[in-house]
């Protein structure tokens, strides 16, 4: 009988032993003894050092969790901010710095703590904190832009300056936004913002610091001449160099119209100049808006390629058509010989 009860105490002991041992879910255990910084003040933009102190100690192991390997976290108002891992192989102290710069954090008190997590995971949050005061930041009240309307042409760009208020604010970060940017973009970190057309219309251009916002409403202009009755007028040079002239183009596959007057009957001649390439359909009209002439032009950048059509003196039309352009804007020619 003392025999059998005998086995039967020893059978319970070893279940409850192996039972725990199955259960741990780490070889080693990590603890923060002390958690400290160089200050408790800063100024705005400034730092602080914190120094984490603890020890990684050995648990009851089997044969798979050995890992003794320990991560340390510093949060900031609950935010992670800091990580680190240390990687042991057996029972150890650490003792970690930590350098912080509160350049990103408000004036006015802020709470740091530590952590440590051991190789599963698992958390260990240090009780006591440390509060930071950042003091000294100059924030702005205020700002305005050196424009409240522009007007830029179809590819064209432009400088937006913002002012800000008070002229000492400790940062100048100004976030800057377009209402539609399929109109126009604009970008910058700091006073200055850069404007870039896309297409014709108009865009609220938005400058924002601290809250405090300025606008500016821009408006993209249309490129030369959209239909018949809004051509531009081209002068009608004796030479090449006479007939000199700037304008915008359409983007791909969208037309220009161009309006010249004949006092004679002469070759109406058209050409590019060489610092961009295009290739479009041309097409001239009479002032009943009568197809006279069509012709597929290819205008290599570098080449100033002519263009001629003899005409009777009148009003004539010449429309363009790109498939190919490599700039909106340029200098072309239009003359008669």
């Amino acid at each position: 009988i003392f025999t059998k009860t005998l086995l039967i105490a020893v059978a319970i002991i070893s279940t409850v032993f192996f039972s725990s041992c199955d259960g741990l879910t780490s070889g080693a255990e990590p603890s923060i003894t002390g958690f400290s910084s160089d200050g408790k003040t800063v100024e705005y933009g400034g730092n602080l050092t914190f120094t984490v102190t603890g020890k990684v100690e050995s648990g009851v192991m089997n044969s798979t969790l050995t890992d003794y390997d320990t991560t340390i976290k510093l949060y900031v108002d609950n935010n992670e901010t800091k990580i680190k891992t240390l990687e042991f192989s057996s029972a150890n102290n650490f003792d970690e710095n930590f350098t912080i710069s509160f350049a990103d954090f408000e004036t006015g008190t802020h709470v740091v703590k530590a952590s440590v997590f051991d190789a599963s995971g698992k958390e260990y949050v240090y009780d006591d904190t440390i509060t930071i005061t950042v003091e000294g930041a100059i924030e702005a009240t205020g700002i305005t832009l050196d424009k409240s309307t522009v007007s830029i042409a179809y590819s064209g760009s432009t400088t937006l300056t913002a002012t800000i208020t008070p002229s000492d604010v400790t940062s100048k970060t100004v976030t800057w936004t377009s209402s539609d940017t399929d109109v126009a973009t604009v970008s910058g970190t700091s006073t200055s913002g850069e404007i870039t057309a896309k297409s014709s219309g108009t865009t609220t251009i938005t400058a924002t610091i601290n809250g405090n916002k300025a606008t500016c409403s821009v408006t993209v202009k249309s490129p030369d001449g959209t239909s018949f009755d809004e051509a531009k007028t081209l002068k009608v040079g004796t030479s090449a160099s006479a007939g000199k002239q700037y304008v915008t183009l359409a983007k791909n596959n969208t037309e220009n119209y161009f309006k010249v007057e004949l006092t004679s009957t002469s070759n109406l001649c058209f050409a590019k100049t060489s610092t961009f390439s295009l290739d479009c359909t041309a097409n001239i009209y009479d002032s009943s808006e009568t197809s006279v002439s069509s012709s597929t032009l290819s205008l290599p950048e570098y080449s100033s390629y002519v263009y001629w059509q003899n005409v009777s003196k009148g009003t004539y039309y010449i429309v363009l058509k790109q498939s190919r352009l490599s700039t909106t804007s340029g200098y072309i020619y239009c003359w008669k010989e």
